[in-house]
């Protein structure tokens, strides 16, 4: 039971239980926004960093639309790929 936690902790007492269950509610939501923001934040710094990293204004490309640099080796990986 999903609330069987709760119920423990608060020794059994089913408002105490609903509550920290909505406490527990509150604080992942409150997690959450911080963890979506957190990663903008990564997606954002990444972006600009290849952007430099492939001389995006340079090549006049988006570094996303350029073929990636690769090695004999991995041309062989991708090669061997099922396709079905």
């Amino acid at each position: 039971m999903r609330l069987a936690p709760y119920l423990r902790q608060s020794d059994d007492d089913i408002e105490k239980a609903l509550e920290l269950y909505r406490w527990s509610s509150r604080m992942s939501v409150s997690l959450f926004e911080l963890v979506a923001h957190l990663e903008v934040v990564l997606r954002n710094a990444i972006d600009t960093a290849l952007a430099d990293h492939f001389d995006e204004a340079g090549a006049g490309i988006p570094w996303f639309l350029r073929t990636p640099p690769t090695t004999p080796l991995m041309d062989e990986a991708i090669a061997t790929v099922p396709t079905d």
